[in-house]
């Protein structure tokens, strides 16, 4: 287990480079009373309305506000990007992002109220009007959903922040000829993507090896630590954080893979040569020149946690949400109204689609079970009735299941797609898969 020896040296000196995490991939950097914000997103309201659920995010002081001189958000995605956090900022603190072909990322930053906002050209650093200077590096320019990293350099040192960005190892090795000595380095290992892990593979009639779920879970844990410590081989810094992995299922059938993420200690058992890894729960400080966490010297040993205890608090998983059972009346108006929903969403992503499609999803309770079938002919989406399919059960090449209660929160408002399928991340099992099937994972 990892242990704390305590120091006598205090990491919020005001002459000393502090890191704050806030959250996931929110994290504030400070020094000399200016500040430096990455990725805001403060997590919202922490119950089973939202996505991660657990555990608490930190928040910014008002002292911490006002010393802002900027801000860089790495890409789109939500839990980088909390528009109604951004819009709680002035409006004339500057905001860098990448530059990018398409300017859709731009317009977002823009409607929410960013008077100031800077794209940066790859590997161009700019410097903000305090003693920050920021480096962006876009995974492409073309990259749709406009994901970066970036080096913060401050006070004599460079500081890395991967957030979601995955880039090519000469990149690694060009950004670390660029800068020379990287001090620390944020490493995201965001293994745990809610729409592929509930994918399931166990069945799928085209792959020779069949995969379940857990299997699928294990595969993208390893790949996600692998990748933190290549990371470090190439980059070489002094110390390095893993984070924005805070992501929780409250689907109580998938809890159990809650400990295979979101546990930051599990760097402790990968190799990062000469690395000293640090371990940053919501709240805690880092001093960047040494690494040590709130003024504490931290000391490299195995880890030894158990990993079958549980991740999220019992209370903060919600099996009644699952197992709710509708009357007979409701269902033939839930039914119809789904029909409209999913028709409409499959429409509208149709153009994303490069291969022929066909569609099941089941909504259940205790007591029935009901169908609903699309079919895409690469031109269009048709739903289908059961009369004009074979008898064949096996007709779909994916079947997507949700219970009843969950749909009628989707149905009427309550929920949205998107917390259906990755807060309580549904069942997706796929029957036939093609190469060109997987832009499906992109429907929601």
């Amino acid at each position: 287990m990892a242990e704390l020896i305590t120091s006598t040296e205090n990491a919020s000196s005001e002459d000393a480079v502090v890191f704050k995490m806030i959250g996931h991939a929110c994290v504030l950097a400070t020094y000399k009373n200016q500040s430096f914000l990455f990725d805001p997103w403060f997590g919202g309201p922490n119950d089973e309305t939202t996505f991660t659920g657990y555990p608490s995010f930190a928040r910014l002081s008002e002292t911490e506000a006002e010393q802002l001189v900027g801000i860089h958000v790495s890409h789109i995605h939500f839990d980088h990007m909390g528009r109604d956090d951004i819009r709680s900022f002035r409006s004339d603190l500057p905001v860098f992002i990448g530059k990018y072909s398409r300017k859709d990322f731009f317009h977002v930053i823009k409607s929410c109220g960013r008077e100031v906002i800077v794209e940066a050209d790859p590997g161009v650093t700019h410097r903000t009007a305090g003693h920050f200077s920021i480096t962006v590096f876009p995974k492409s320019p073309e990259d749709g959903t406009y994901d970066s990293s970036c080096v913060l350099s401050v006070g004599g040192m460079n500081f890395y922040f991967a957030n979601d960005c995955i880039h090519f190892d000469t990149s690694y090795s060009l950004i670390r000829s660029q800068f020379g000595q990287i001090h620390g380095a944020f490493a995201g290992y965001a293994v745990a993507n809610p729409a592929v892990w509930s994918t399931d593979l166990s069945v799928c009639e085209s792959l020779a090896t069949k995969i379940t779920v857990d299997e699928f879970a294990h595969s993208r844990q390893t790949a996600g630590w692998s990748h933190v410590s290549k990371v470090c081989a190439l980059l070489a810094p002094k110390w390095a954080v893993p984070y924005a992995s805070s992501y929780r299922f409250l689907n109580p059938d998938l809890a159990p893979l809650n400990r295979l993420f979101g546990v930051d200690e599990q760097i402790y058992n990968i190799e990062l040569n000469d690395v000293l890894p640090v371990v940053l729960k919501h709240g805690d400080r880092i001093d960047g020149a040494s690494g040590r966490k709130n003024g504490l010297e931290t000391v490299r040993k195995a880890f030894g946690r158990d990993l079958t205890s549980p991740v999220v608090p019992e209370q903060f998983l919600y099996r009644e949400k699952h197992s709710q059972n509708l009357s007979k009346e409701e269902w033939p108006i839930l039914i119809e109204m789904l029909a409209a929903l999913f028709l409409q969403v499959f429409t509208r992503q149709s153009k994303v689609w490069t291969t022929s499609m066909k569609i099941e999803t089941v909504f259940f309770d205790e007591n029935c079970r009901h169908s609903l079938y699309f079919e895409f002919d690469g031109q269009q989406t048709r739903q289908k009735s059961r009369v004009e399919l074979p008898a064949s059960e096996s007709w779909a090449d994916v079947t997507m299941e949700m219970p009843g209660s969950i749909a009628k929160m989707v149905a009427t408002g309550k929920k949205s797609l998107f917390d259906a399928y990755y807060l309580f991340s549904q069942r997706v099992v796929w029957r036939r898969l093609k190469y060109g099937q997987m832009n499906f994972l992109k429907w929601v």
